[in-house]
């Protein structure tokens, strides 16, 4: 079985979508000192390189975050965990 792949056209609309997500990631990571000593342990909503909502509970988040008028598939979201468990490695001969 041969399997082809193939480019798709993404219109226009979409293209800026993806690029204004992509912006809105790197801000997110660009800021995440600071959003963390605001938010620790939430989860945290940005939309235009701004937050837009924030919460500890994903779906109270996307709540308000839509009652905001912004659609939640349009919105950056990532959790700022305070769970810093340290990697330990044991090299053993």
């Amino acid at each position: 079985m041969t399997v082809q792949l193939r480019e798709t056209e993404l219109s226009e609309e979409r293209k800026a979508n993806l690029e204004r997500y992509h912006k809105d990631a790197v801000w997110f990571g660009a800021h995440v000192q600071e959003l963390f000593e605001k938010y620790p342990d939430h989860w945290v909503g940005v939309h235009q390189e701004q937050v837009v909502g924030a919460s500890r509970d994903l779906d109270e988040l996307l709540r308000s975050i839509k009652a905001s008028g912004f659609p939640p598939g349009m919105v950056f979201l990532d959790f700022l965990s305070s769970d810093s468990a340290p990697w330990v490695l044991n090299f053993v001969k």
